[in-house]
């Protein structure tokens, strides 16, 4: 990657964020948010409370995910050797929506919270997807199974949202497919009980990252 596509990624990115934290119900200039940053005392308090409980937190945790998303989808192409595989490509993003829009329809929530029904939608998409793709040695296969599979779960989808048309759980569903960063308070501890009992390693080939003999000499 040359300087200049990695200086115009860092301006876009700085933007987005600026961008983020500006943008909202409440009306918060840019001069606002220098005051807030450098002379909080003298800023409103409640321009303060925006910035700090809500903006700064919620745009860190933005940031912090889509570069986690775009780690993901780098593993994922590394894995496949393909650059269109992705978790929405592979039908992981399908069979995590159909499961948490089935939960949600269903009324389940107290007994099956939201997020697992999520995980059980995407855990079963990867096995069908390995179940039609694994006889294949090559990646393509795979990935066209999770095409095929991942527009079967849309389907599904779809159908949930059109049944559930008129009933409060309809909004629930659109809202939670959409995503949002409301249970950021759990992304530290999902962090650091994801690295326990790992070891570094490659973050494309998923391969250990061994030293190579004389690496240090």
């Amino acid at each position: 990657m040359s300087l200049r596509v990695l200086l115009v990624l860092v301006l876009v990115a700085a933007g987005s964020v600026f961008g983020a934290i500006l943008l909202g119900p409440a009306k918060i200039r840019p001069g606002d948010l220098f005051s807030a940053l450098f002379h909080p005392d003298e800023a409103p308090r409640a321009q303060r409370l925006i910035l700090w409980e809500m903006r700064f937190p919620r745009a860190a945790l933005a940031f912090t995910v889509g570069a986690a998303l775009s780690l993901s989808g780098g593993v994922m192409q590394g894995i496949f050797h393909n650059p269109l595989a992705s978790p929405y490509v592979l039908g992981v993003a399908g069979g995590a929506a159909a499961g948490a829009a089935a939960v949600i329809a269903l009324g389940i929530r107290e007994t099956v919270p939201v997020p697992l029904g999520a995980f059980l939608g995407a855990l079963g998409a990867v096995a069908l997807v390995y179940q039609l793709g694994k006889r294949a040695r090559a990646g393509t296969a795979l990935i066209l199974a999770g095409v095929a599979v991942g527009s079967l779960l849309s389907a599904v989808t779809s159908f949930i949202i059109f049944v559930s048309a008129g009933d409060k759980r309809l909004v629930e569903i659109v809202f939670w497919t959409m995503g949002e960063l409301r249970a950021g308070r759990l992304a530290p501890g999902m962090a650091f009980g994801g690295r326990g009992g790992t070891e570094p390693r490659d973050p494309v080939g998923l391969g250990a990252t061994h030293k190579r003999p004389g690496a240090g000499r």
